[in-house]
């Protein structure tokens, strides 16, 4: 997958297979190289991962490490089958989704973002294009490329002048 400032790809992690996992499988974030020398692109990623990484939720993406291999900088996060919100909404040209299915997307995005406001952790880029849900009917929030942490969040979600749009 491609996405604005990188390529996506699937990957067998040696370690897992070595140890007999049943799912080696892992996501590789490859930072596009036309990014590479922008340090807000770098500075990005490393966001990413600090924003997430101490983040242990159902419902929020696993993001293992940043690293880089001669130029080539990527993230490696668990690997998900499925398909983002917003490709669901352009596939049901406009008509609503099933209720069921619209309140357990609600429900599982609400989860995720409530533990990571009690994580001092605000995404501040919902949108159907970072909500994904997996074959299993999990939702998982991905991108937490410009999250902001440490804020303080106020009773209403809001937080130190930041908000969340849904």
């Amino acid at each position: 997958a491609r996405g604005s400032m990188g390529i996506v790809f699937k990957a067998v992690d040696l370690l897992k297979v070595d140890a007999g996992a049943a799912d080696p499988y892992v996501a590789v974030k490859l930072i596009s190289p036309e990014f590479v020398s922008q340090k807000t692109a770098l500075r990005s990623f490393q966001n990413e991962i600090a924003n997430t990484q101490h983040l242990s939720h159902p419902n929020i993406i696993r993001m293992f490490e940043l690293d880089r291999d001669a130029e080539n900088y990527f993230i490696t996060m668990e690997w998900l089958e499925g398909e983002a919100l917003d490709i669901l909404l352009d596939r049901s040209q406009g008509s609503a989704l099933p209720p069921v299915q619209a309140y357990a997307i609600i429900e599982q995005l609400c989860d995720a973002l409530s533990y990571a406001h009690e994580h001092h952790v605000v995404h501040a880029d919902v949108k159907p294009g970072n909500v994904f849900l997996v074959e299993t009917g999990e939702l998982k929030l991905i991108d937490f490329g410009i999250a902001r942490v440490g804020a303080e969040i106020n009773q209403d979600g809001a937080g130190n002048g930041m908000g969340v749009a849904l």
